[in-house]
């Protein structure tokens, strides 16, 4: 029920996409694949990773059914057109209506105000994706 719940929510956050808008991260903005330089595949769930995905529109339906099937998973909307999925080695992301799909760099996942002077120095906020083990993320 959780999970269908999430689902609808996730769909609901991405009605009304706006045709070929960069997803817009905290850092910056990303528009294609080649803006996302990943390096080295470092990850606490083995076997996984997460991707960020633009998509024309919301996903449908099926497409997510189509994700699952394959053993995706949508765990987060970045908006105005992207989607985080959680995806097993050697998964085929692709589905019609998804413009691309890459891994964030380290940086991406890091707000620019960390190291600056913060509020709170040495006080953070961290998110952790939805499938992350709490032990672990602890």
């Amino acid at each position: 029920m959780l999970q269908k719940f999430r689902v609808l929510c996730v769909l609901g956050a991405m009605v009304g996409f706006p045709g070929a808008a960069a997803v817009r991260l905290k850092v910056r903005a990303v528009s294609s694949a080649a803006d996302l330089h990943a390096g080295p595949l470092l990850r606490k769930t083995p076997h996984r990773s997460h991707f960020l995905a633009e998509m024309e529109s919301a996903p449908a339906l099926w497409t997510i059914q189509e994700w699952k099937r394959r053993g995706i998973r949508v765990t987060g909307h970045i908006p105005p057109s992207g989607v985080v999925l959680s995806a097993p080695d050697n998964a085929d992301l692709r589905v019609p209506g998804m413009r691309w799909a890459a891994r964030l760099n380290a940086a991406d996942k890091v707000s620019t105000l960390v190291g600056l002077d913060e509020e709170a120095p040495g006080a953070y906020l961290v998110e952790f994706y939805p499938d992350v083990d709490m032990d672990l993320a602890r």
